[in-house]
């Protein structure tokens, strides 16, 4: 008696593993090629991209994510692309993790370039067979790896407006203010601001636009004046 309950404990176990399996290799709807573009601009400026490790079960889950000020921009990119929203101090944080994760990558594999390598990585995660390859896999990189990429390559994708407008979206600022002329009239100066870590975009943004691009508070800025 035992050793039937043994043995069909065993096969339970099999049958939950399988189906764990089969739930992980399933297939998912792309994203939209405009909505691509606009989360690869999102990442390329900003937020992380990697794996998320639990070392004790050597379970290993691609993640996406995403800490800004504006929880409307977060809200708005739960609602396309998945995961949650979720306050952070000051600011709010969106997540994206496991399938999810990895139907970013796939659409984004050519159009986020500094993080193409990673993506590489979530869709042989999304491919693998079992749980210990999919370990393997998000160990070989680190969450913070970027690849190199050549301004021109960031030129292209400029031209693209929904790349701008997800750029835009993640660390774009728009502001306003009173100026005085020689003669003495006041006009209304209009700004954008854009600041990131990712030197190469904002030096492609800056021979596309024209403005200024300079160190401001440790990190890279760029400036643009619209009168």
């Amino acid at each position: 008696m035992v050793e039937r309950r043994s043995q069909e404990y065993g096969e339970f176990q099999l049958a939950c593993r399988q189906r764990s399996e089969r739930r992980i290799n399933r297939d998912f709807e792309p994203l939209a090629e405009t909505d691509a573009y606009r989360i690869a601009g999102a990442f390329e400026i900003a937020g992380s991209v990697g794996f998320h490790l639990n070392v004790n079960d050597r379970i290993s889950s691609p993640t996406c994510q995403m800490t800004e000020k504006r929880q409307d921009v977060l809200e708005a990119f739960s609602v396309l692309y998945g995961g949650r929203t979720k306050p952070r101090g000051k600011s709010y944080r969106w997540i994206v993790g496991g399938r999810d994760a990895a139907r970013i990558g796939e659409a984004c594999m050519n159009t986020a370039p500094s993080r193409r390598e990673m993506f590489e990585h979530f869709d042989d995660w999304a491919n693998a067979d079992t749980h210990a390859e999919r370990y393997r896999i998000g160990s070989e990189l680190p969450t913070s790896y970027r690849s190199p990429v050549a301004i021109g390559e960031y030129r292209r994708l400029l031209a693209n407006p929904y790349f701008f407008a997800g750029v835009f979206d993640a660390r774009g600022t728009d502001c306003s203010s009173e100026k005085e002329r020689g003669n003495g009239n006041v006009f209304t100066e209009h700004a954008i601001n854009i600041a990131t870590t990712n030197v190469q975009l904002l030096a492609a943004l800056n021979e596309i636009l024209g403005g200024t691009v300079q160190i401001r508070g440790g990190e890279n800025s760029y400036g643009k004046s619209i009168n």
